[in-house]
């Protein structure tokens, strides 16, 4: 008889449950093997789960074959105890446990992908009857599809061989980034003075780091732009953006970067440079999966606890600075006279490896010695002291050597410097100073200017993002104005009213709306505006949501550029200006009941939508009308499926929180209604934490009102 201890018992139980609960999907899946036309799509999709399942049954099984147990007697009861395996199965259980974490959510994300081929290939049963649904799953399937560009080594610059000493850090840097399978996140926050060389000590451990690790990412963290323009361009060399849309697309690209960094198996490592604001971290930290996190910035406290090690990087000691200073300025290192000098200069200069670098630049280009250069330097030490900052700062040895450069500047370069000053110095390439030069004789730098309405615009920016109140306010000033100002049937008035009739709609306020919405159709009208047909459509949305929705048809159709139009002329048409009115029309449609008219319309919207915008907030949107037309007519695997796109796509926008909260709502009921009650719990409590968050509200209680989501979103999003 064999006795486990206790906490080898329970470690088995929970490798038995891991066991349990990655096969929950396989019963489906043998349905979809066998009731369902094999598409390509599905087949590769089924495969692709069965051979991650395998894998891990196959790594449980290495688990446990290399956690020996050492077995000795019980002399007393006749039996054998197992004493080791308790201390043996803890101390390798948190990397067994991470990678079945990680299996998990590579699973969850497979399974996605096999319920909407499933989808798709029992939609292949009626072809004529969904050929828009299926042209716009076709598209959603290829905009999410990539590959692995590996290894990929994002890093700006070469290894510099102008890098001093440093040894004793590069080894912390190592011991404190090295990575084993399952251990979880590894962070380490390089933290000191301006100019101390945070930056080239990163480079010099990511270049070194190069066989250690499959990818490499440096983000440029100093603004959010740059940051979110380095996850870009991570993207792109991941082929993560497949098209010319979302290759420009920096808020998508960071999400889909997070997802791959989640999901990945190799050995990545992140670099986040220059982090002075802590807040800047806060969406692009990626999960808790394995990999590693190097931070540099003047705060020691920037990684908000995220950073597991922190490391002060300190000035060079005299001998290292020394050694820099005679090299970088070609100086004999054994003449006693150069070493007093260049002792002094380090000195002076504080030991910062920025600043010796740009000295030494300094002196090779002005020739000057090393003796002279210190009393050269002390002359200008009042204009430093005047400005004294706290001590230590780099920029106090530097300054004086900037003004000395600033001013044998021209009156024209004088200009330019001033203005360069706004732009990233990191991407002002060497060529437009050079090929500019040729061209300006001018002292003078002429611009564009050109007016801007700035009532409209921050009304239309509120609009946007379900701030109606506030648009209103603003779209009601800007007509105050125009009123005041020009002619009563100018455009810009007309434009005013048709916004005013938006927000009014927003609202709920439907009388004000048909009111001001007549207006601007009364003035476009009269004086033949092109933009009558804004009008219609808004005017169409406005007695819609009145509960009218023939008429609304009625005065969709009075659009110059919808005469003659039917659903099959929608349908066919390339055009996809023509996206938002098929949105409108098929709520219309789905108004008068003609459910499968209402499908087809909005997945033809939902096809144009992807192509144009990706994966923007109208996509989001469409993927939510579509799916619950879906789910409305009975197929509610498929509403699912969409559904979680429409929450991936809104998870990656920071305007999008209403829209992740609406479809977190819908997941919840429709999970519920498949009897998964876990995950439609783990939806709603999802999307009731995201309503506290968007109405600023934390005290709200949790609803299953869908009325009580909707108000988190436009009614009508064009």
């Amino acid at each position: 008889m064999r006795k486990l201890a206790s906490p080898a018992v329970g470690r088995l139980e929970e490798v038995l449950k891991m066991l349990d609960d990655i096969s929950l999907s396989l019963p489906r899946f043998r349905v979809y093997e066998e009731t369902l036309p094999m598409t390509p799509g599905l087949e590769s999709a089924l495969l692709d789960v069965y051979t991650e399942m395998t894998c891990f049954c196959a790594r449980t099984i290495k688990f446990f074959r290399s956690t020996p147990h050492r077995e000795s007697p019980d002399l007393t009861h006749g039996t054998v105890l197992l004493t080791r395996p308790g201390f043996l199965l803890t101390s390798r259980w948190p990397e067994f446990n991470g990678d079945f974490k990680q299996t998990v959510r590579r699973l969850e994300r497979l399974s996605q992908i096999v319920d909407g081929e499933a989808a798709a290939a029992r939609l292949q049963t009626g072809v004529n009857k969904n050929t828009e649904l299926l042209e716009a799953m076709e598209i959603l399937a290829e905009s999410n599809v990539h590959k692995d560009t590996l290894p990929c080594h994002c890093i700006p610059y070469q290894s510099n061989r102008h890098f001093f000493g440093r040894e004793a850090l590069l080894k912390k840097i190592r011991e404190s980034l090295r990575q084993a399978e399952g251990t979880g996140l590894k962070s380490l926050v390089l933290h000191g003075l301006g100019g101390v060389g945070k930056t080239r000590l990163a480079l010099q451990y990511a270049n070194s780091s190069r066989a250690q690790f499959d990818a490499i990412f440096w983000i440029a963290a100093d603004t959010i732009i740059k940051l979110r323009q380095s996850f870009l361009e991570v993207s792109r060399r991941l082929c993560l953006t497949l098209d010319d849309r979302d290759s420009q697309d920096a808020v998508v690209a960071v999400s889909k970067v997070k997802a791959w960094l989640d999901e990945t198996r190799c050995r990545w490592l992140l670099v986040f440079d220059n982090v002075d604001d802590p807040e800047i971290l806060s969406g692009v930290w990626p999960g808790d999966n394995s990999g590693s996190v190097l931070l540099t910035s003047r705060d020691s406290m920037v990684g908000f606890g995220s950073a597991a090690s922190v490391c002060r990087v300190e000035p060079y000691d005299d001998d290292i600075g020394v050694s820099a200073l005679l090299k970088l300025t070609g100086r004999d290192c054994e003449a006693s006279s150069d070493q007093a000098s260049a002792t002094k200069i380090v000195q002076a200069l504080g030991g910062l490896p920025l600043a010796i670098n740009q000295i030494s630049g300094f002196i090779v280009q002005q020739k000057i010695a090393l003796e002279d250069f210190l009393p050269f330097y002390e002359r200008n030490a009042a204009k430093i002291n005047a400005r004294k900052l706290p001590s230590g700062d780099y920029e106090h040895t530097l300054s004086n050597v900037w003004e000395f450069a600033v001013a044998r500047l021209s009156e024209s370069s004088s200009t330019l410097q001033k203005i360069l000053a706004f732009f990233d110095p990191d991407q002002i390439h060497e060529s437009v100073l050079l090929e500019g030069a040729k061209e300006s004789n001018s002292q003078e730098l002429d611009f564009l200017r050109a007016e801007m309405d700035a009532c409209m615009l921050q009304g239309l920016i509120e609009l946007d993002t379900n701030n109606v109140e506030t648009a209103l306010a603003s779209f009601h000033v800007a007509l105050r104005i125009r009123e005041q100002l020009l002619d009563p049937d100018d455009a810009f008035i007309a434009s005013s009213l048709n916004a005013i009739s938006l927000a009014y709609t927003e609202q709920g306020d439907l009388r004000k709306a048909v009111e001001a919405g007549q207006k601007a159709i009364d003035i476009r009208l009269r004086t033949g505006s092109d933009r009558i047909g804004n009008s219609y459509s808004n005017m169409a949305s406005t007695l819609l949501r009145l509960g009218k929705p023939d008429e609304a048809e009625q005065m969709l159709k009075r659009c110059p550029s919808l005469k003659n139009f039917t659903d099959e002329t929608f349908l066919s048409t390339g055009n996809p200006r023509f996206s938002g009115d098929m949105m409108l029309l098929a709520r219309i449609r789905q108004s008068q009941g003609r459910l499968d008219d209402a499908l087809r319309l909005s997945s033809k919207a939902l096809a144009f939508r992807q192509k144009l915008l990706g994966n923007r907030l109208k996509t989001c949107d469409s993927l939510y009308q579509v799916a619950n037309l879906l789910q409305v007519s009975g197929n509610t695997e498929l509403a699912i499926v969409l559904l979680e796109q429409s929450v991936s796509f809104a998870k990656s926008l920071e305007e999008a929180e209403g829209y992740f909260a609406r479809a977190k709502f819908q997941l919840g009921r429709m999970y519920a209604a498949l009897g998964q009650t876990d995950q439609g719990k783990d939806c709603m409590k999802a999307a009731n934490q995201a309503r506290r968050r968007v109405t600023k509200d934390l005290a709200l209680s949790d609803v299953d009102s869908e009325d009580e989501f909707e108000k988190l979103v436009l009614w009508m999003l064009w």
